[in-house]
């Protein structure tokens, strides 16, 4: 696993926001330390050099507040876009 960057909020619309350590590609899963698919890479925007990343929620997943500031991540071979 590649570590992806950590969860810095929940948005109004559910999704997470990360505070990424790099540009993903768009669809990739998310997961947790534990290798559980918490969703998929929905956009990518602000600054190249660390950017944020939101993450659409997976249909078995409901995002809490606990996951705020914990550090989630991609598979290693789905690391640059």
């Amino acid at each position: 696993m590649h570590h992806l960057g950590d969860v810095k909020g929940l948005g109004y619309d559910g999704k997470l926001v990360v505070k990424g350590k790099f540009a993903p590609k768009l669809n990739l899963e998310v997961m947790e330390r534990s290798k559980k698919v918490i969703g998929t890479i929905a956009r990518v925007f602000g600054p190249v050099n660390s950017p944020y990343i939101s993450v659409k929620p997976a249909k078995n997943y409901r995002p809490s507040i606990d996951i705020v500031g914990k550090p989630v991540y991609i598979r290693e071979n789905q690391r640059i876009k």
